[in-house]
């Protein structure tokens, strides 16, 4: 999915996948599976606040290591 995304210039992981979701149910794929419940726009909008959060942190730490970011640490006084 990632590589057909990138091919045609698309937000992977997810905007193909939202694309391509089933979202009319009862839904019989062609191999014969039947989906006949769940709300998967739901789910995938769960993970993709997951996936953001993931890629956020990851550039914080290429920036860190590249000497970019520094930590902030607060103390309070007593």
């Amino acid at each position: 999915m990632d590589m057909a995304a990138d091919e045609l210039g698309m937000d992977p992981p997810i905007e193909i996948r939202r694309r391509n979701l089933v979202t009319e149910l009862p839904y019989t794929n062609p191999f014969n599976h039947k989906y006949d419940s769940g709300n998967y726009l739901h789910l995938l909008s769960i993970a993709e606040g997951y996936y953001r959060d993931f890629e956020k942190k990851a550039e914080e730490l290429r920036n860190r290591q590249k000497g970019r970011c520094w930590p902030v640490i607060l103390h309070r006084a007593e």
